[in-house]
C-alpha cells in the first residue's frame, strides 16, 4: 500500500479588492493564514523588525500579481507608505471582516467615558492623490469587487450611443437567459462608449509615478536650510530602518521621521548651493542639530503637500453627558496588530 503524502488543503481563500491612493494601482489581498499570523506575532517582540515583516507578509497576500509587480522588490519601491495603510485596510477586510468593535473613549469637554460600537467600513474614508484620478475612472467605492464611476465625458459618451439602439430581447429566451441577454447588451454599449470617447478604464496594470518622482523644497525659518522632501515608499522605510535590528523605538521613530527627507541642501547669501547632505546617516546627523521649530515646520509642509492623501478612518460621536460632539479616530496598523494578537 503507497504512503500518502499530505501536501496541504487547497483553500479558496477570501478576498477583498483595493485600490491604493497614493500610486493608483487596484489589487487583491487574501486573508491571513495561521502561519502568518504567527510571524506577525513574534516580529512584536523586535520593533525594529516589525516593517521588514508586515511588508512582507502584505506582499504574499496579494493575489494575481501585475507582470511589473515581479517580486517584493519592485513591490517596495512602487509602494508608498500610506499605498500600505490601505492594503493593510484590505487585508484587515479579508481576515477579520467587518468586526464591530468596542471602543472606549472620553469626551473632550466633560471627560465622560463611554462605549463605542465601530464598524471599519463607517469610518473609512479616502482621499486619492489627484494625478491618480486624471484620465481614469474615479473610483466611488472601496469594497470586493471594486465598483467604477464613469466621469461626465464617460457619462456623455454613454449617452451618445447610438449605434446600437435599444431593443426587446428575443422571444423564447428564459429568465436566465434574459438577464445574460442585458449584460451583453449593457457590455456592448460600454465598450462603444469608451470608443467614442477615446477613454478607456482604470488601468490596473499601470502605476501613477508622480507622486514617486516628486520633490519638495522647503526652506527652513531659523537654520534656513533647505530640505527636500518626498513621499517615502516601503523601500526607503526598509533603508532607513536596515541593519539596526537592535535600536530601541524612540530611534526607530526618529529614524522614521527621516523617510520624507530625500536631503538637506545649503545655499549661500547669493542663493548659490554651496552644499549637500545626502547620505542617510549624514542626514540623521543633520535632522539631530535642528531647532525643533525647523522640524514642526517639514511636518507642516510635508501635510500640506502629500499628508492628506490616503486612508483615514474616523467615527463622529455625541456625549451622551453633555452632548458635545467629539471624534475618534483609529490607526489602521494599530488596529490590525490589535486583531492579530487577541
Amino acid at each position: 500500500m503507497s504512503e500518502h503524502i499530505f501536501k496541504g488543503f487547497n483553500i479558496e481563500y477570501p478576498v477583498y479588492t483595493i485600490q491604493t491612493p497614493h500610486t493608483g494601482i487596484v489589487l487583491e489581498v487574501r486573508c491571513l493564514n495561521v502561519a502568518e499570523v504567527a510571524k506577525l506575532k513574534s516580529s512584536i517582540t523586535t520593533a525594529a523588525r516589525v516593517p521588514f515583516i508586515l511588508n512582507r507578509v502584505v506582499y504574499s497576500s496579494i493575489v494575481n500579481k501585475p507582470a511589473y509587480m515581479r517580486d517584493f522588490e519592485s513591490f517596495s519601491k512602487m509602494i508608498t507608505t500610506r499605498d500600505r495603510e490601505a492594503l493593510l485596510y484590505g487585508l484587515y477586510q479579508a481576515t477579520f471582516s467587518n468586526e464591530v468593535e468596542s471602543i472606549g473613549v472620553v469626551c473632550q469637554e466633560c471627560n465622560e467615558k463611554e462605549k463605542l460600537n465601530l464598524k471599519l467600513s463607517d469610518m473609512m474614508t479616502v482621499d486619492m492623490y489627484p494625478k491618480t484620478l486624471e484620465g481614469v475612472y474615479k473610483a466611488h467605492k472601496y469594497g470586493n469587487p471594486l465598483e467604477f464611476q464613469p466621469d461626465s465625458v464617460m457619462e456623455e459618451s454613454i449617452s451618445r450611443t447610438e449605434n446600437i439602439p435599444d431593443e426587446e430581447p428575443p422571444e423564447g429566451l428564459s429568465d436566465e437567459d434574459q438577464i445574460q441577454w442585458a449584460k451583453d447588451r449593457a457590455d456592448a454599449k460600454r465598450e462603444a462608449a469608451l470608443v467614442q470617447s477615446k477613454q478607456s478604464p482604470p488601468p490596473p496594470q499601470t502605476v501613477n509615478s508622480d507622486i514617486l518622482d516628486r520633490e519638495v523644497r522647503v526652506t527652513l525659518p531659523l537654520s534656513k536650510i533647505v530640505a527636500v522632501l518626498k513621499v517615502p515608499t516601503v523601500s526607503d522605510e526598509e533603508l532607513v530602518l536596515t541593519d539596526k535590528a537592535t535600536i530601541n523605538r524612540e530611534l526607530r521613530d526618529l529614524l522614521s521621521e527621516l523617510m520624507i527627507i530625500s536631503r538637506f541642501e545649503i545655499y549661500d547669501s547669493n542663493q548659490t548651493m554651496t552644499g549637500a547632505v545626502t547620505g542617510r546617516d549624514d542626514v540623521l546627523i543633520g535632522y539631530q542639530q535642528l531647532p525643533s521649530k525647523d522640524r514642526l515646520h517639514i511636518f507642516d509642509e510635508y501635510k500640506k503637500e502629500f499628508g492628506q492623501y490616503g486612508v483615514s478612518l474616523n467615527q463622529h460621536w455625541s456625549c451622551n453627558q453633555c452632548d458635545s460632539e467629539n471624534e475618534y479616530g483609529m490607526d489602521i496598523t494599530e488596529q490590525f496588530f490589535r486583531m492579530v494578537v487577541r
